[in-house]
């Protein structure tokens, strides 16, 4: 799926459809989501580091930004989705992105560079944000 295609699976299945495991299309039930979508997020994090409800509202609609991201296509495209978890984790996870290079975590999957290389240009496109925050970070 190209970025021009990106749809995030809340969209894909809005309709009360879904996928089955081998992809055939199956009614499904909607989760039964609070009127507020952010009620009891500040809650997720121990009292001592809890947020703010503002920075808690930010903070989960960041990673659900990053998930859909990674999601993308996942059913059709498990590989796809496992490249784009590598790519997500080494551009985010700071430990991570010092001791790898994208070329070892390609090696880790017998995969060809390429093959991240080009999730990271779609992350990077996604992303822009991130990419600075982590150079910034890195100084």
């Amino acid at each position: 799926m190209n970025d021009s295609q990106h749809k995030p699976a809340h969209r894909l299945l809005a309709d009360g459809h879904g996928y089955s495991e081998n992809g055939e299309v199956i009614a499904t039930l909607p989760f039964a989501y609070p009127d507020d979508p952010a009620d009891g997020v500040e809650n997720l994090l121990p009292p001592e580091t809890r947020l703010e409800r503002r920075a808690a509202i930010l903070a989960w609609a960041t990673v659900e930004r990053l998930l859909d991201w990674v999601w993308a296509d996942g059913m059709n495209n498990p590989e796809g989705l496992l490249d784009r978890t590598k790519v997500m984790v080494w551009n985010v996870h700071r430990i991570v992105h010092s001791e790898y290079t994208l070329t070892s975590l390609a090696g880790e999957g017998d995969k060809a560079k390429q093959s991240l290389g080009r999730q990271h240009d779609s992350f990077k496109r996604y992303f822009p944000e991130v990419i600075r925050a982590r150079k910034a970070c890195s100084k």
